[in-house]
């Protein structure tokens, strides 16, 4: 049987996804990770940035590190940070966060890139469900297959949803604007 890494973080404001597995304590928390404890101390570094996100994890609040322990070795008692730290005492090790500023770099892009990619992905959502579709899928999926209703579907959606969208347009061009009985009239004073 592989022992498992658990990593203990002090991070303010924590709030883990239900999806992990987490076990709080009074000031910090628990990760047990996907990774041996016997890998790489950037292996577990990694797993722990990719399970509660790289942003989250430079939130640690603990100069000496991340503190990670096997799973065998969980102190189930101890309620508090520090408690957990005594319990496990010799069997755990604190694994530096020191990066680079190459890291810390790629980490800043790859931020940037992931905002900008959601920003991109809602105005792409938002133009598509103007269109008449669910989703940039559905749309997808209806111009990649070679059904011809399907085909047909996607452009009466289309055509559609540009008629609606040139409508108020169309109405300015033909209606002239209305003036005033009497002809127009003269600025305020």
């Amino acid at each position: 049987m592989t022992l498992q890494a658990v990593a203990l973080v002090r991070i303010p404001g924590f709030e883990p996804d239900d999806e992990l597995d987490v076990r709080e304590l009074d000031d910090g928390a628990l990760v047990f990770l996907e990774v041996p404890f016997e890998s790489e101390p950037d292996v577990v570094i990694e797993a722990l940035a990719d399970a509660i996100g790289p942003v989250v994890l430079a939130r640690h609040d603990d100069e000496r590190g991340v503190f990670v322990f096997p799973d065998a070795a969980d102190p189930e008692a101890a309620l508090t940070y520090d408690a957990v730290i005594d319990a496990v005492g010799e069997l755990g090790a604190f694994l530096s966060l020191d990066v680079d500023d190459h890291a810390l770099e790629a980490l800043s892009e790859q931020v940037a890139a992931d905002a900008l990619h959601g920003a991109l992905r809602g105005t792409l959502d938002r133009a598509v469900s103007q269109l008449g579709f669910s989703s940039v899928e559905e749309l997808g999926a209806l111009l990649a297959s070679d059904d011809p209703e399907a085909l047909e579907l996607a452009q009466i959606k289309m055509a559609s949803a540009l008629e609606r969208a040139m409508a108020p347009a169309t109405r300015a061009e033909i209606e002239p604007p209305t003036t005033p009985r009497g002809g127009a009239q003269k600025p305020r004073r």
